[in-house]
């Protein structure tokens, strides 16, 4: 038997529970989370979280709040000795931010081995539903990143992602 990749013609091969294909499991993580698979995600405006102009205000000033205010309350405070917390939290956001990458990898090398870089900046390439699913879940992780940042008291504002 010869080692293909983990891809047949009949698409990723299985091996029990989980395929060799991150996409595909993926895929039925998020069916059991939203209840319809990560394909069929379309961001609707007025629909989708976020999608409106009064929803995204309202968080990025909430955002800022969170940010600078906290920035203000723990500046004359010992800072927060959480460390199997925050350990937990960044191992969490590794862990995400690494799966990732492992899902923008398998959508985009392909598409950049078949079409190259321009078609994939400027082009459909660039914007299949597998990616705008990655697109959204993304710019929603970024958001978690700052909690612990705000909460130690450690790092000056400079190093706040806001973006």
């Amino acid at each position: 038997m010869s080692y293909s990749g983990g891809f047949s013609s009949y698409g990723p091969a299985v091996i029990g529970p989980m395929s060799l294909s991150p996409w595909t499991d993926f895929n039925k993580l998020w069916t059991s989370i939203m209840g319809y698979p990560a394909e069929e995600f379309n961001f609707v405006p007025g629909k989708t979280p976020f999608s409106t102009l009064t929803e995204t205000v309202s968080m990025i000033a909430l955002y800022l709040v969170v940010i600078f205010g906290g920035r203000e309350v723990m500046r004359n405070v010992q800072p927060y000795k959480l460390n199997g917390l925050f350990m937990a939290h960044n191992f969490m956001l590794t862990a995400v931010s690494g799966a990732l990458l492992v899902l923008f990898a398998e959508q985009l090398i392909p598409t950049l081995w078949k079409h190259g870089l321009y078609e994939n900046i400027c082009g459909a390439s660039g914007w299949t539903p597998q990616l705008q699913v990655l697109y959204y879940v993304s710019s929603e992780s970024r958001i978690l990143e700052n909690c612990n940042l705000t909460n130690s008291a450690e790092l000056p504002c400079q190093v706040y992602r806001i973006d």
